[in-house]
């Protein structure tokens, strides 16, 4: 059979031809396109796309065709090619004779001297003329003379003229005796014989004829004589042939290869088709213009702006993402650049949130499966420097996400926000998924790997050697170099083993420390218009890329310190004068920022301490100038990168403090050989005048963030936020040292909170910012996280949240640093004077606070999760912190906030997690034991006396029950990376990057999570069948007392996790061993939970989602199956069984199943009311109206299934169901069987 894409042959029949163009159609694929709400869905598939661009990355094909046309053609009985036109051939060349002796060369062709003598009207050239000769045409024959008849209706008829099948002697015959033939027609009779036509042809083909494509305007004829020979028919008229006034553009003859102005071709832009009606319940493709903008259909705009096409709907100005992929593949490098810096413009949009809630689909994933990563690494390969610029630009769009690097720059001055995010996809965060990739890993398909992640199908595209032949080799534009490092910063953020294989390729590292961080104090001397190529040029990002590959693990940044002068570098820049570079004061202080934090970074794992000495000079210089010149309240405008520049000065000064107050212990620990590395060499006494004069800014700042409050600018209140955090800092360690002089500290400290922390907590300013704070809360918020418009293989921050507003912690008027940084302060001088904590208590009288405290404790938790919240999270522990110290009246308000922080603390955070859980979430003295008693008194619980029983228990096993827990949720690995990294301890610290980039470190369902974990350990197991330690039952023990009395005592809390989740959790504990629900601890704990849950909602919803589960179905078998094997009968276990069971018109699934697969269970049911949690009459309101259901009832009760002995609670469900049926159904003619035998069965119930 021939293929579909068989070459035609001159022996193939048009039959032939339409079948091979029918299969060809029917095996094409459509290309995707991204529609607006409710449109068609995309069709592409990556890997159809990434196959072909790896076999052909030039040649693709450009004939796109929309899914509506497929089902036009595929619903036609008659297929037509219409969009395949004949050339004009109007005469056939006829093979030159063979001479009988031929020379040993061609002849040579000559030109007919009589040809050069001729006038030739249309500029021929002199081969056709003179083939024209040799075909015997003469040139100046008059034409044939032929009326003009019109019909209407039909299009011209061009068949004769053009179709090339018939001589000009064959045609004009033809010609003539039609024209003689419709002459002697009358009009009546022409149109007579055009309906008989009509009516013996197809309708579709009569229909497409009429709807076929006019003739284009002003199109000439090839000859005069076509002119006239041809018929033109009323209803399709030529259309009117135009002149360059007519045009929306006048051509210039300045413009390249436009000499010569083709009118034809320019036609369509004036004469646009009228816009298509839309339908708002299908939707419509989304059109940008060259701004990344989304252009309305209906909205009107010139075709001077560029924006509309020959494309699918050139009534629609702009670019649809298909269109823009055809253009990238392109041969005209200017269509690339055109294409990839729409799609920039796009992405950025897109990441900001301006298209959140408009397309049927996620934009970035769209582009991704559509294959737009490969594209721009294929145009990566050009030698065309605009499209490597834009190339770069484009990919730099689509990989980072600038708002993120935008707000990590805004925080990092924060208290520890000198910490750094990981974005690693599931891969890595899976442990089953890692060990899949890692062992089949080098068996996946590019476009696998692009499916599963971004950064990874980036290696194996070799892109880290691209962008370094690129920066090594080409001088590009500065927004280039810039998107190159982004790209590598965007790489290096998304795991240890993306920045270890930066630093590993071979001479990458080598180009941006030559050309963009070269060690010198003085830039070249150009001037500022020059600098758009920034070779030789330091560059802050470039500084960046280097802090966020140390900040991955110590090992990297020893690497780096050792391998590159970086240091030499960075001090270059501190040290720097604005007056000293042709650079604007803002771009050398932003250089200067990026220097002391990268030096933060490399001090915080104690490295380059020894060469701080050669900064204190400067260091001292700067700080007078703050304490001298610098105020909050003047020139706010002019000062804000002094603003910027002092926090990011006052933040180093604080990790030299940090590392100074070290010094002696790690000392002593060397000594004692139980430490190997080096000691840093900054000692305390070199610290101690910086401690001084970090005091005194932070007194002057205060007083007037204080008086000027509503003056004071953002970047005001950051560096203030810095200087008290330097402040708290200095005086945690001041009194670790051996040469403190404590009555001293102690007057200074207590001096201290007198004129900073009393001064504020009890001031207005302390209601204003904590009402600011209401507003500005990201735990409380109820935003959608960003995250939602990330696809899976590349995840961001998601800094801007779903609706494109900015995570409101970070905006602007956030309050949180500085009220972070006073609180801690606050802290820290109560730790060294007691006299300190009774004015503490004027925190808690501020009915702000309180109000924002109330706020956190309704738990909404949708950003509880987001890398930024860690900051509203540090926030809460210091008020923690100081309540314990205080002592506030309310002890269970924050008691329940330290649940709050529980579940919200980010990873790295488990060390003080530690804390809380030792000192207030397991503290009996905000437990309130006489909550505890009001609430037993009104609840009225029928096991009373058992609940109250369990919870005294509960009370006096708190300490066991806290090492339960922390045994299960922090592991002892956990503990000593987290204290390494919270107190910068130097000979420890492994790491300044925190993983999953932002994930709470605690479950919401952390109370059951031992259960949990008992039950997967127990079917791992299999089969085998071993003894339970019992060290493991006196665990759950502890666990199941602590759900009972967080159940009865923190609704508020519990009511995170719906109703069924936790009833699911709970009877996990029957599959984490076979004789745990035997234990009379357990056994009472598991009826009392149960009654708990049941009385709060006593119809459970079995068909919802259940995190953590496939289906509740899924469980349930496990609990039957468990149940028949190993219960006896137990009536606690049989009571969980029963739940489902009982419920009307719910769970008929489960119901099903237990009544028809497991019979036997039904034998083992024999709970009793008493021992069943709630009353059975809240079943009995509802009849069951599944009537296969009643069948089996009644089968149960007839076979003695179920008696009313050994089931009573079963027997008298069941068999009240039977009644109810029969009394409300015995009308209905479809169960007047089954009632008349119901009746007859039972008849003596009723």
């Amino acid at each position: 059979m021939d293929s579909p894409g068989k070459e035609i042959m001159d022996e193939d029949t048009d039959e032939a031809v339409l079948e091979m163009q029918r299969r060809f159609f029917s095996e094409r694929k459509d290309t995707s396109d991204v529609k607006i709400k409710k449109s068609v869905k995309s069709q592409a598939e990556a890997a159809q796309i990434l196959e072909a661009l790896e076999s052909t990355a030039h040649t693709v094909d450009k004939v796109l065709r929309t899914e509506k046309d497929f089902e036009t053609l595929e619903n036609d009985d008659f297929w037509l090619i219409g969009t395949i036109k004949e050339r004009p051939a109007p005469f056939v060349l006829e093979p030159k004779a063979v001479k009988e002796k031929q020379p040993a060369f061609p002849e040579v062709f000559s030109r007919d001297k009589l040809i050069e003598q001729k006038s030739v009207k249309k500029k021929e050239s002199l081969f056709a003329l003179n083939m024209k000769k040799k075909r015997g045409i003469v040139e100046d024959s008059e034409p044939m003379e032929v009326e003009e008849v019109k019909i209407e209706g039909l299009l011209p008829s061009t068949f004769i003229s053009s179709s090339g099948i018939f001589t000009s002697k064959e045609a004009e015959e033809i010609s003539q005796k039609n024209a003689e033939k419709l002459s002697a027609m009358t009009q009546a009779e022409i149109l007579e014989e055009q309906e008989k036509l009509l009516s013996q042809l197809d309708p579709k083909v009569v229909d497409f004829l009429k709807k076929g494509r006019q003739p284009s305007a002003g199109k000439k004829r090839n000859t005069e004589e076509e002119d006239k020979k041809s018929v033109k028919f009323s209803k399709f008229d030529d259309i009117k042939e135009i002149s360059e006034e007519d045009l929306p553009i006048r051509p210039s003859e300045s413009w390249v290869n436009m000499d010569k102005v083709e009118l034809d071709k320019l036609q369509w832009m004036t004469q646009l088709p009228p816009p298509r009606p839309l339908d708002p319940n299908t939707g419509h493709s989304a059109r940008f213009n060259f701004k990344g903008e989304l252009v309305a259909p209906d909205m009107e705009v010139p075709v001077t702006k560029g924006l509309h096409h020959h494309g699918e709907e050139p009534e629609r100005a702009g670019y649809s993402i298909e269109e823009l992929f055809t253009l990238i593949r392109s041969t005209s490098w200017r269509q690339k650049v055109l294409a990839m810096d729409t799609l920039a413009a796009i992405l950025r949009k897109n990441k900001e949130g301006i298209f959140d809630g408009i397309f049927d689909q996620t934009l970035l994933k769209e582009l991704l499966d559509g294959g737009l990563l490969v594209l721009l690494r294929i145009n990566l390969d050009e030698q065309n420097d605009s499209v490597i610029s834009s190339s770069l630009i484009a990919l730099s769009a689509l990989l980072s996400n600038q708002p993120d690097e935008l707000c990590l720059d805004r925080v990092v001055t924060w208290q520890r926000g000198i910490e750094q995010p990981s974005l690693p996809t599931s891969i890595d965060i899976e442990e089953t998924s890692k060990k899949h990739f890692t062992e089949e890993g080098e068996e996946l398909k590019d476009v696998e790997i692009l499916q599963i992640d971004v950064v990874r199908a980036c290696f194996r595209m070799n892109l880290l050697e691209r962008l370094r032949y690129i920066l090594n080799n080409f001088e590009l534009h500065a927004l280039s170099v810039f998107a190159a490092i982004d790209i590598l910063i965007r790489i290096a953020r998304h795991s240890l083993e993306s920045s270890t294989a930066i630093f590993e390729c071979e001479g990458l590292l080598d180009v941006i420390f030559v050309d963009f961080l070269p060690p010198q104090r003085l830039l070249p001397d150009v001037k500022p218009k020059l600098l758009d190529k920034v070779k030789g040029v330091p560059l802050r990002q470039a500084i960046r890329l280097i802090r966020v590959i140390a900040a991955k693990g110590v090992h990297l940044a020893k690497r780096i310190v050792h391998k590159y002068p970086i240091i030499d570098s960075i001090a270059a820049y501190i040290m720097i004068e604005p007056s000293e570079t042709v650079l604007p004061i803002q771009d050398t202080l932003r250089l200067s920022i990026e220097a002391l934090n990268t030096w933060r970074t490399f001090l915080s794992y104690g490295l380059t301490a020894s060469s701080c000495s050669g900064l204190f000079p400067i260091i001292m210089k700067n700080l007078m100038f703050y304490l001298s010149r610098v105020s909050l309240n003047l020139k706010t405008v002019e000062n804000m990168f002094n603003y910027v520049h002092g926090a990011a000065l006052l933040s180093f000064v604080e990790t030299m403090i940090l590392v100074a107050g070290n010094y002696e212990r790690l000392n002593k620990l060397q000594k004692q050989h139980l430490v190997s590395v080096p000691v840093p060499d900054i000692s305390w006494e070199i610290i101690h005048p910086l401690g001084d004069l970090v005091i005194n800014i932070a007194l002057k700042w205060t007083h007037e963030l204080d008086t000027y409050f509503s003056d004071i600018t953002d970047a005001g209140r950051t560096a203030v936020a810095s200087v008290l955090s330097a402040v708290a800092t200095y005086f945690k360690y001041l009194t670790k040292q051996s040469s403190c002089n404590m009555v001293q500290v102690i007057t200074s400290a207590e001096n201290l909170f007198e004129r900073i922390i009393r001064r504020f907590f009890t001031s207005k300013n302390l209601d204003k910012q904590f009402d600011l704070l209401c507003v500005k809360s990201v735990i409380a918020s109820s935003a959608v996280p960003g995250s939602k418009r990330d696809p899976p293989n590349l995840p961001s921050l998601g800094s801007v949240t779903w609706g494109g507003n900015v995570s409101p912690i970070i905006t602007e008027s956030s309050p949180v640093s500085v009220l972070s940084s006073l609180l801690r302060l606050a802290f820290e001088l109560c730790q060294i004077s007691r006299i300190s904590v009774v004015s503490v208590q004027d925190l808690w009288k501020s009915q702000s606070v309180l109000k924002y405290l109330k706020k956190l404790t309704d738990f909404g938790f949708s950003l509880s999760d987001h890398w930024f919240a860690k900051f509203e999270v540090d926030l809460i522990y210091w008020i923690l912190k100081l309540s314990i110290e205080s002592q506030p009246s309310d002890l269970s308000l924050f008691h329940t906030l330290s649940l709050v922080y529980i579940i919200s603390a980010p990873v790295g955070d488990e060390c003080l997690i530690q804390e809380i859980f030792e000192e207030m979430v397991f503290n009996r003295r905000f437990l309130c034991e006489e909550d505890l008693i009001e609430e037993f008194s009104s609840m009225g619980l029928g096991l009373k006396s058992t609940g109250t029983s369990l919870a005294t228990k509960a009370l006096n096993s708190l300490r066991r029950i806290r090492g339960v827990y922390e045994g299960f949720l922090l592991p002892e690995e956990q503990l000593i990376a987290s204290t390494a990294l919270i107190q910068r301890l130097p000979e420890v610290l492994a790491t300044l990057t925190l993983p999953h980039g932002g994930a709470t470190a605690i479950p919401f369902d952390w109370p059951f999570r031992p259960i949990v974990a008992r039950m997967n350990k127990e079917s791992k197991k299999g089969d085998t069948r071993e003894e339970t330690p019992q060290e493991e039952i006196e665990d759950l023990k502890h666990v199941m007392m602590w759900i009972y009395l967080f159940q009865l005592t923190k609704k508020s809390f519990m009511n995170i996790m719906s109703p069924i989740s936790r009833f699911s959790r709970v009877a996990c504990l029957f599959l984490a061993g076979s004789d745990f629900f035997l234990d009379e601890t357990i056994s009472a704990a598991l009826q009392a939970v149960l009654q708990l849950i049941l009385t709060e909602s006593p119809y459970l919803r079995f068909d919802a989602r259940v995190p953590g589960l496939s289906s509740f179905k899924e469980l349930y078998v496990n609990l039957l199956n468990q149940f028949e094997d190993v219960s006896y009968g137990d009536p606690v276990f049989g009571a969980y069984i029963l739940t489902p069971l009982l419920q009307p018109k719910r769970a008929a699934e489960l119901k099903r199943l237990v009544w028809s697969e497991h019979p036997f269970v039904l034998r083992l049911l024999t709970t009793s009311q008493e021992m069943f949690p709630i009353s059975l009459e809240y079943y009995l309101k509802e009849f069951e109206p599944d009537h296969n259901l009643i069948r089996r009832y009644a089968a149960a009760i007839q076979s003695s299934t179920i008696t009313k002995e050994r089931n009573p609670l079963l027997y008298k469900y069941a068999l009240w169901h039977i009644q109810e049926f029969v009394n409300v159904q015995a009308d209905v003619e479809e169960f007047k069987p089954l009632v008349k035998s119901l009746k007859h069965n039972f008849g003596h119930f009723f």
